[in-house]
C-alpha cells in the first residue's frame, strides 16, 4: 500500500512527464529522459587494419598529343626514365622543395639513373619499400603494389622528365592513412620540378653543372615552364586493394 508521501512522489513524476500545453492550445513534447538513446554527428570510425595494400600506377602524358606546341621532336626521343617510388613514414624522405638534391636525385634527374637513389631510400630508416620501373616512351603507364602500414603511409615517386638538363616530374609525399582512416583512392598530378643541378637551356642535356648547386624548384627554364603550362605531364592514383 503506497503511503501518502510515496502517492504524492508518483503523481508528480507523471505530470512533469506529459505534455504541456502552450499558448495556441499546441503541445509541446516532454524533454528527453536521462538514459534516452540518442546519436550526435557522425557515426564512429570503424577499427583500421594496421596494413593496408594498395596499388601505386604512374600515368605519364608526354607525347605530340598532349603537348603538341611545347614537346621536343619524336627524333630527340622524348620520354621518361624508369620511375623510383618508395613508401616511406615522414613528408620529405626522398627529397624536398626548396633544398639541394642529394646526389641520388641529381643522378636521377640528369641521367635517368636510379641506382643511387634507391641505395639512398634503402639506407633511410623512415623508408619501408623502394621500387622501380621501366622507361615510358610517349602516354604510358606503370604500376607498383606496395603495403603500407600505419605509421608508414606515405608515397612519394620521381621519374626523369627526358630530354633534360636536370629536370623531373613526380609527387612528394602524399599521405594514404589520413585522420585515423585508411584512404579507398589518392590521386595527385604529377608536379614538375628542376633539381638546379645542371644549367643546360632547354631539353637537351650537356652536362653543364650549375655552380653553385641551386635548390630544387618548379620549373626555371622557359622552355620547361612552358611545356607545363601547356599541359600536366601526367598523374598518380593510389587504390586500395585490401
Amino acid at each position: 500500500m503506497l503511503t501518502g508521501l510515496a502517492l504524492a512522489v508518483l503523481v508528480s513524476t507523471a505530470v512533469s512527464a506529459a505534455p504541456t500545453a502552450i499558448d495556441g492550445g499546441a503541445v509541446a513534447s516532454s524533454p528527453a529522459v536521462r538514459g534516452e538513446a540518442f546519436q550526435v554527428g557522425d557515426d564512429p570510425v570503424e577499427p583500421q587494419p594496421l596494413t593496408a595494400r594498395y596499388r601505386i600506377t604512374l600515368s605519364i602524358e608526354w607525347s605530340p598529343q598532349t603537348h603538341p606546341a611545347t614537346i621536343p621532336p619524336v627524333g630527340r626521343s622524348p620520354h621518361v626514365s624508369p620511375p623510383v617510388v618508395a613508401t616511406h613514414r615522414a613528408a620529405d624522405d626522398m627529397f624536398r622543395l626548396g633544398a639541394l638534391a642529394s646526389p641520388g636525385v641529381e643522378a636521377m634527374a640528369e641521367t635517368g639513373s636510379t641506382s643511387a637513389l634507391v641505395g639512398e631510400m634503402q639506407a633511410n630508416a623512415n623508408v619501408a619499400t623502394v621500387d622501380v620501373g621501366s622507361s615510358i616512351y610517349g602516354a604510358g603507364s606503370r604500376s607498383f603494389d606496395v603495403e603500407l602500414r600505419q605509421d608508414v603511409s606515405r608515397v612519394s615517386l620521381v621519374t626523369m622528365l627526358a630530354p633534360s638538363p636536370d629536370w623531373f616530374v613526380g609527387v612528394n609525399s602524399l599521405p594514404v592513412f589520413v585522420d585515423g582512416v585508411w584512404e579507398s583512392v589518392v590521386s595527385a598530378d604529377l608536379e614538375a620540378y628542376d633539381a638546379g643541378t645542371d644549367s643546360a637551356p632547354g631539353f637537351v642535356h650537356s652536362n653543364t653543372d650549375t655552380d653553385p648547386a641551386q635548390p630544387i624548384s618548379g620549373p626555371v627554364d622557359t622552355e620547361f615552364a612552358r611545356a607545363d603550362d601547356e599541359g600536366r605531364f601526367g598523374f598518380v592514383t593510389i587504390t586500395r586493394l585490401s
